[in-house]
């Protein structure tokens, strides 16, 4: 069962903050950092949203680990994923990416399955992320200077 969380600074029942952890939507660190472009990737802010710890701590006990791309899947993906600001946009286009190169005619068949690994490991994420999202507060400013 996926818990929804509240806004930073506030819990859902007007009790205390809402404590956050940074989830890297590319785990396991280890691996995903063996190349500089799979850490490029797994580092780019869209892919490291605040979730809710509960929420963040219930996605590692039931998600299995991101595998990391091959070489030639992730070096198309690392030129053909357009990052979004939003982190579930930025998911789907990722999946995208990958599914894309996935289906290059030169793409051995275990590099194929091996990205289409990669891109149920993020899917299964997507509910938890949903969940456990923190968007900061914005601040409207209001300007009270003097009309001409």
């Amino acid at each position: 069962m996926v818990k929804r969380a509240g806004t930073r600074g506030s819990s859902s029942e007007g009790g205390p903050p809402t404590l956050s952890d940074r989830h890297h939507i590319l785990f396991n660190r280890q691996e995903w950092r063996l190349r500089p472009q799979a850490q490029e990737l797994r580092e780019h802010p869209s892919l490291v949203p605040s979730l809710d710890r509960d929420v963040h701590e219930e996605l590692h006990a039931a998600c299995p680990a991101v595998p990391l791309l091959g070489y030639n899947a992730l070096s198309k993906v690392a030129k053909n994923w357009y990052p979004q600001r939003d982190t579930l946009r930025s998911m789907d286009e990722l999946m995208y990416a990958i599914g894309q190169a996935a289906k290059h005619p030169l793409m051995h068949d275990i590099e194929r399955d091996q990205a289409h690994l990669t891109i149920e490991a993020i899917h299964i994420q997507k509910p938890f992320v949903e969940a456990g999202l923190i968007v900061p507060r914005t601040q409207t400013i209001i300007d009270l200077g003097r009309a001409a």
